[in-house]
């Protein structure tokens, strides 16, 4: 498994965000700060209690000074507005141009597998030929 690149250590299941909140090693058996990375939770159609109240404690001071305490009540709401967000997201097409673009650009960092089928074609005729 890769230890390195976008995403290593981004969260968004439930049950997966609650176990890293309990004990990170359960997930997340190299800690991000060994090789510079942050743990980095993702909100969407999947998010649980734990991970929005995470990110919530991390800004507790922040949220106080406007007179807002982190409550149960809260944090559910705040699911609640995610995954309806997160819905009307998916309904619109910009959610799966963006999909779509992601991927394109995602698979064009190396080569296909008919470009490798090309490559060995090439290859094994030079080598057949010697």
């Amino acid at each position: 498994m890769p230890i390195v690149g976008e995403g290593v250590f981004y969260h968004e299941s439930g049950i997966h965000t609650a176990g890293i909140a309990i004990h990170p090693l359960i997930y997340q058996f190299i800690p991000e700060e060994l090789v510079g990375g942050k743990r980095r939770f993702v909100f969407g159609k999947h998010t649980g209690t734990v991970a929005v109240e995470e990110v919530l404690k991390k800004y507790e001071r922040d949220l106080k000074n406007v007179g807002i305490s982190i409550t149960d009540e809260l944090v559910k709401k705040l699911v609640d507005q995610i995954k309806d967000l997160r819905e009307k997201e998916i309904a619109t097409d910009q959610t799966q141009s963006l999909i779509k673009a992601y991927y394109g650009n995602y698979y064009s960092l190396g080569i296909s597998e008919e470009q490798l089928l090309g490559l060995a074609l090439k290859t094994g005729a030079k080598t057949a030929s010697v």
